[in-house]
């Protein structure tokens, strides 16, 4: 099974970044570029969801956007999305469940024997992050006791600098699908932020997209900010 995850750069949050006009291809080109059994996306607008919808459909299940209310102004919205691979699902039913974080965006989903997590934790400090993350770990222990659990998306939680997150997952059981603890998936500044966490699935590699070259890629070129994720596992 391949997952991929990315943060694929809400306009309305970066005006003043490449218009998505622009973008458009470089997305597709990157979702379309390997065949992946499921996707996780975040910071997906009005705008990207529609084109998502447009060009990917026949492939993919897509569900609904979960969105993150983060801007004063209602006609904002931004979210997460998820994408399976219609066939990888074959007949099997997906359900959409809903979980409130207190300031970030989740969107979950089982299918087979799995609980599918796509998350955007909230920006406002480590310890809501950590304490979003102990709540929903204990909410899928209660729900779904015997569900293999894929787990990833934008963290906002800089491996580089604090892991605390990172051994709290680990200490119940998690594993990191993608070894990225020393390599930035931010295009910004150096910030290892988006993961891959699975539980009773086996990794058998990952890797950040488009790290390969030693030259440093730019916007214009990967389409957002945030380099892909993609987690290889063992079903």
């Amino acid at each position: 099974m391949r997952v991929l995850t990315w943060n694929i750069l809400s306009s309305e949050w970066e005006p003043k970044m490449e218009d998505f006009v622009k973008r458009k291809p470089l997305i597709k080109k990157m979702l379309i570029r390997r065949v992946y059994d499921v996707i996780l996306l975040q910071e997906v607008d009005k705008r990207s969801y529609r084109f998502i919808r447009k060009e990917l459909s026949k492939i993919y299940w897509i569900s609904k956007m979960a969105v993150i209310e983060w801007s004063d102004d209602p006609e904002i919205e931004t979210g997460n999305v998820i994408l399976i691979r219609k066939k990888w699902k074959g007949n099997a039913r997906v359900k959409e469940i809903g979980v409130d974080l207190n300031d970030g965006g989740i969107l979950m989903i089982t299918l087979k024997r799995y609980v599918i997590i796509n998350v955007h934790l909230t920006l406002k400090s480590m310890e809501q992050r950590l304490k979003d993350i102990k709540y929903l770990n204990l909410w899928i222990k209660t729900k779904f006791p015997k569900h293999d659990v894929i787990l990833g998306g934008d963290f906002n939680n800089n491996l580089m600098k604090t892991k605390r997150i990172h051994k709290y997952l680990i200490s119940q059981g998690y594993d990191n699908a993608v070894s990225t603890a020393n390599k930035s998936t931010y295009l910004p500044y150096k910030a290892a932020i988006d993961f891959v966490y699975t539980k009773g699935v086996k990794k058998t590699n990952g890797k950040i997209m488009d790290t390969d070259n030693k030259k440093k890629i730019s916007l214009k070129e990967l389409g957002s900010d945030h380099y892909p994720v993609l987690a290889s596992l063992t079903v």
